[in-house]
């Protein structure tokens, strides 16, 4: 009798008791095994990808840029790995910068863990699965595995450079230290700033932060 292969996950996530009782809830399934806990604050994304996980669910309870700068670590260190985003609120900046990593799929926790658990076979199996609530924000194209946004936000007229500049800027960087994190020199940094504020006709730091948080991409 063939022996039926496990899907192994990885949990990430900064919050401990949602992800314990997640890891609970699969441990319970018989087609399930959690082979790694990890939590980004305390630097346990290399113990979470050197379980090799089938699957990866990543937990964004924090600022959208962390949890998507988290999702391309994953994704660079496990090209092969499912990924998925277990989101508490949803935003179009949120399934914007998702299509940037081809995530596999967005969950609410505010769904079941039940149905949660559900979503996670189908994607094992290899399909897309996104919550009720993602859909009044976009449609989704299984051709392109990507989402399109119902209502394009002003950051879909900013490149991907000029989005993570616009977040650190945000988070109240300076443009030194921008440049340091990045890699581009000071006068890069700055000429890119002041397309961001022409392109979103902003003209100043406070309205720049204002619009990351009402976008979703910086925690007010």
């Amino acid at each position: 009798m063939k022996t039926q292969q496990l899907t192994q996950i990885a949990l990430i996530g900064e919050q401990r008791v949602f992800i314990d009782a997640l890891a609970h809830q699969f441990e319970s399934d018989t087609k399930l095994a959690v082979v790694g806990l990890g939590s980004p604050v305390e630097n346990g994304l290399s113990d979470v990808i050197l379980a090799r996980p089938h699957l990866v669910i990543l937990d964004v309870d924090s600022p959208v840029s962390n949890a998507i700068d988290i999702a391309k670590q994953v994704r660079d260190l496990t090209e092969n790995t499912k990924l998925v985003l277990l989101v508490g609120r949803i935003s179009a900046a949120l399934i914007q910068l998702a299509n940037e990593v081809a995530v596999d799929g967005i969950l609410s926790k505010a769904e079941r863990l039940n149905i949660l658990a559900d979503s996670i076979h189908q994607i094992a199996a290899g399909e897309s699965r996104f919550s009720p609530n993602v859909e009044q924000y976009a449609t989704y194209d299984p051709k392109q595995n990507r989402y399109a946004l119902l209502c394009e936000t002003p950051l879909a007229t900013l490149s991907e450079k000029q989005v993570i500049i616009l977040r650190h800027f945000a988070h109240g960087a300076s443009a030194k230290n921008v440049a340091q994190r990045l890699g581009l020199s000071k006068k890069s940094v700055e000429c890119h700033k002041q397309r961001i504020m022409y392109k979103l006709g902003l003209h100043d730091r406070v309205h720049l932060t204002r619009f990351a948080i009402r976008e979703g991409l910086i925690e007010p």
